[in-house]
């Protein structure tokens, strides 16, 4: 079967197959029916703990995906992205836009670390902006922190890699 159909709380819902493991960040509880009506497509992740039915290969993947991002292996794999982002991490705030938009242009930068540093600028610009704009008069709605911050590197990450769109 490839994908599960649910009801929950008058909506409906479609899952289908993933192609890689993922664990969410949020750590949300799964309640036993809907892990027992998705156990046939997903192996669900939720905490450090396993299941006892969780594949010894997902461990691994699990584990040596938590080592790559303590190490930055991402980062580590782009080089010239890496040092470019260590070094415009360690500009003054005053500095970080012009910095940002006139270094990591050399000629012998790799493509996938070029696109890389592009996305990097978008989102460091965006970073500034918010650390330099006014304070707001009165408090938000709790959705402004997503709608600033979040919201903007899809975009920036889809303008950059081409490989993603969404719709708002």
């Amino acid at each position: 079967q490839d994908e599960v159909a649910m009801e929950k709380a008058k909506k409906k819902y479609c899952f289908t197959q993933q192609m890689k493991p993922s664990t969410s960040t949020q750590k949300p509880r799964i309640i036993t029916d809907d892990y027992n009506q998705l156990k046939q497509l997903y192996t669900i992740k939720i905490s450090e703990e396993n299941l006892p039915d969780t594949p010894a290969s997902l461990v691994e993947e699990y584990e040596r995906n938590k080592n790559d991002q303590a190490s930055n292996g991402s980062l580590r794999k782009r080089p010239a992205a890496f040092e470019f982002l260590k070094a415009a991490i360690s500009q003054p705030i005053d500095d970080l836009r012009q910095y940002l938009w006139t270094h990591g242009y050399e000629k012998d930068i790799p493509d996938a670390d070029a696109k890389l540093i592009d996305l990097m600028r978008l989102v460091l610009t965006d970073f500034w902006a918010i650390a330099m704009k006014p304070e707001y008069p009165s408090p938000t709605n709790e959705r402004t922190p997503f709608a600033e911050s979040i919201i903007p590197i899809f975009k920036y990450l889809s303008a950059i890699m081409s490989s993603v769109a969404f719709v708002w």
